[in-house]
């Protein structure tokens, strides 16, 4: 499994048009703010506009913004696009292991929790931590189910 360096990149970079939602901002702010060099700023907002998340537009009026409401960007999303891919990919052709079987499972159901927050719930920092313990509560994990447990933070767990 893997999350890449580039999909949090994307996500700070979504939060930076989110603060400023119906608003253009400028790319430079964006780089400064994540912070990575204005080369690289440009290959992820690229990206993130090719993925149809974010406006682009050129000149003195110009800059980014989100091309949809923060509501309707999943997290999920913006990985999938980041990544390229599946969160895990086997090395292995033969994934008829019972580890193999686990591995998919667990990561699917990190999947599902990326695909249930978006954009919206990181901007309302204030309440993010009532918001995971409100979604978590009502997923069952499919490996812990025969043993009635739940997925809810733990007040340990950091969440």
């Amino acid at each position: 499994m893997r999350l890449s360096q580039r999909s949090e990149q994307m996500i700070e970079i979504l939060l930076y048009c989110g603060k400023a939602y119906g608003y253009w901002v400028l790319s430079s702010g964006a780089a400064d703010a994540v912070p990575m060099s204005r080369i690289y700023a440009a290959k992820i907002i690229n990206a993130l506009s090719n993925g149809g998340l974010i406006e682009t537009r050129r000149g003195r009026q110009g800059g980014i913004r989100l091309a949809r409401a923060p509501a309707t960007i999943s997290l999920g999303a913006v990985i999938l696009l980041a990544d390229d891919g599946p969160l895990y990919q086997s090395a292995r052709t033969v994934d008829d292991k019972p580890f193999a079987q686990i591995v998919r499972s667990a990561t699917v159901t990190l999947g599902d929790i990326f695909d249930a927050f978006t954009l919206a719930d990181l901007l309302d920092g204030d309440t993010i931590h009532a918001v995971i313990a409100a979604r978590l509560a009502h997923r069952t994990c499919p490996l812990a189910a025969a043993a009635g447990r739940r997925l809810t933070p733990t007040p340990s767990s950091g969440i």
